[in-house]
C-alpha cells in the first residue's frame, strides 16, 4: 500500500526537517517529497510506498501532535497500479 501524506506546519526553519524526522523515527523513508510555501504556511506531500496503514496513521498522529505542525492527513493508494 501506498501512503500519501500532506502536512500544513508553520513556516519556521526546523519545519520540514521534523517532518522527515517522523518518518525517519518509524524506519520508513518518503519515494518522492515535495515542499511549498503559501502565504504563511508551509505544505509538504511525502509519498511512501510499502507502509502499512497503522503506520501511516501512527505517523499521521504524532506528526499533528507536533508543536509546528497545523494539521497531517494521510490518504491510500494501492501498489497494484
Amino acid at each position: 500500500m501506498t501512503a500519501i501524506f500532506e502536512v500544513r506546519a508553520i513556516v519556521d526553519p526546523q519545519s520540514l526537517c521534523r517532518i522527515l524526522g517522523h518518518f525517519s523515527q518509524a524506519w520508513v523513508t518518503p519515494r518522492n517529497v515535495e515542499a511549498h510555501m503559501e502565504d504563511d504556511i508551509l505544505i509538504c506531500r511525502c509519498v511512501i510506498d510499502a507502509i502499512d496503514q497503522v503506520t501511516a496513521i501512527r505517523i499521521a498522529h504524532k506528526l499533528e501532535a507536533s508543536p509546528l505542525i497545523l494539521a497531517a492527513q494521510v490518504g491510500f493508494a494501492s501498489c497494484d497500479g
